[in-house]
This record gives C-alpha cells, structure tokens and sequence, in this order.
C-alpha cells in the first residue's frame, strides 16, 4: 500500500517552489540590468567613435588647401615689406631726397598690400565657419542614417549634434618664422614676446603691430603646426583639455553660427544621445559625448 505524503512535505515542497520562483525572479531582474547596463556602455562607445570620426572630418576642413598655413607667410611677408618700405622712406627723408617720392610710393603700396592681406585672413574666418557648418550638416545626416539597435529590451537613439566650438590647441604656434635677413626687426619681436626664441615660430592667437605710424595695421597669426623637416603633421584627434574656444557654432542644438577674430585650426564637439529598455520605447537615459580634433599642419614654404 503506498505511503501518502505528509503535511511537513507539502508545506516543504511549496516552500521549494516559492523559492524558485524568487530566485529566479531576481535572476531575470539582474540579467535584465545588466543587459541594459551593456546596451547603455554599447551605445555610448558608438556615439563616441561617431563623434571622433565627425570631429576630425571638420577638422580637416580648417586648413583645406593649406589655406591657413599660406595665410600665415603672407601676413609674415607683408609685414616684414611694411618694415623695411618704412626704413627706406625714413632713410630717404634724411639722406637722399631725390628718392623720397618713390620711397613714398613703395611705402604706400606695402600698406594697401597689408590691408588686403587681412581682409583676406578675414575672409577665410567665414569662410571657414561656412565650412564647418556646412560638413556639420552632412555628418549629422550620416549618423542619423546608421542603423539604431531596436529589441524588446533594449533600443538606442540617433546622435544628434548637441554643442560646436572653433579654437585652438594650447602651446601650438604659427608656422611663420622669424625674418632671419632683417636683425632689427626680429631683435624687436623677440624682445616684444611675438616669437619663440627657439623654434623661431611667431606666437599663435596674438596681434604683432609694428607700432609707431604703421601701428594701425593689423597682423595676426593663426595657431597651426609647422612643417618638421618636411613632414606635415595630419588632422588627428585631441584632448578636449587642451582645446582652446574662439567661437561657438552650436549650443543645446541650437544653431549659431558666427566667424571667430582668429583663424580656428581645431574643433570641439558634443553628441548627444539614449537608450531605453521601456515596452513604450520613450527615452529612459541620455548621455553626451565630447570629441575634439585639430587641423593638418602647414606645408613647407615654397
């Protein structure tokens, strides 16, 4: 005759049941964190490479053709002809007055040249913005169209564009170099900080006036890498830390726009971005990403 279960073995089997039922509860509950925790790292690490990527494309559009790196020798140049244009005419007004007038001529020539060797720099600066602008709207059109990861637990969102900035590396000078064939002149820049006694670079993201009566005229060089023994340096990736602003294009996904006083030769940028493991798929937490990324360098001088 079978043995009928006793009550202690009932109440100990349902016990068994109701722990099982706990236990793995709280298993699905951990693996569904989890699966969530890799779903958010995931995500951030794709918006992050999208953001590097995005970065250095603007970047490389700073110095397209060389453009700041040439703009940098001809403010040098021009600068070094108002100089000796104002000797010549200073030695002609004491010594030989019979040259003043054409003395006058080449000084007055040397100074319309300046002028328009800044309109220009100024009009690389919106250049430049336009640019940017312009490959901000295409790359934001690219990573709206990567494809989203979309499954009952788990979806992640389009980056969007969140912040924009045009700067500067930190302690990266100009590629002009000093005029070794004119000792006043670079004697005075030296002593006047305008140049690196080292390197014999001009200083980035300063004004070097000449003074005295051509202190009117505008001379500025922009921030960009020389040549090292023919070896031009790439656009590359850098420390947000050393990024310096000059000008914001966008904030809080709002456009700016605008041209910086300085040439930029490096950007800055934010992402912005979710994931969601809601049944609704409404937004359940958002992150923002940081990317910044410098412009080539300059091309040997001719």
């Amino acid at each position: 005759m079978p043995r009928r279960p006793t009550p202690g073995r009932k109440r100990n089997r349902g016990n068994l049941l109701v722990l099982t039922a706990i236990v793995g509860g709280m298993l699905f509950l951990v693996m569904a964190i989890g699966l969530l925790v890799c779903a958010f790292f995931f995500a951030q690490k794709r918006v992050q490479q999208q953001a590097d990527r995005m970065a250095v494309a603007m970047a490389k559009r700073l110095n397209e053709e060389d453009r700041i790196g040439q703009i940098n020798n001809m403010v040098e140049r021009s600068r070094e002809l108002v100089f000796v244009s104002r000797q010549n005419m200073s030695d002609a007004n004491e010594r030989l007055e019979h040259i003043e007038p054409l003395a006058r001529q080449l000084l007055e020539e040397a100074r319309s040249g300046a002028v328009m060797v800044e309109t220009e720099r100024s009009d690389i600066a919106r250049r430049i913005s336009q640019d940017v602008m312009a490959e901000s709207e295409a790359q934001s059109k690219e990573i709206a169209s990567v494809l989203q990861v979309n499954l009952p637990f788990m979806r992640t969102f389009p980056a969007k564009l969140y912040s924009l900035e045009l700067g500067y590396i930190d302690e990266v000078d100009s590629n002009a170099l000093l005029p070794e064939g004119i000792a006043e002149l670079k004697n005075a820049d030296l002593s006047r900080n305008l140049a690196r006694r080292q390197s014999s670079l001009y200083a980035a993201n300063t004004d070097a006036p000449l003074g005295g009566s051509d202190s009117d005229l505008v001379f500025k060089f922009a921030s960009v890498a020389a040549p090292v023994k023919k070896t031009v340096a790439p656009s590359r990736l850098n420390s947000a830390d050393v990024f310096r602003p000059l000008v914001k294009l966008f904030d809080k996904k709002n456009k700016i726009g605008g041209t910086s006083n300085q040439l930029p030769t490096a950007v800055k940028l934010e992402l912005v971005s979710g994931v969601s493991g809601r049944a609704d798929g409404e937004v359940e937490r958002t992150f923002k990403v940081t990317s910044a990324a410098t412009t080539s360098g300059a091309l040997p001088p001719p």
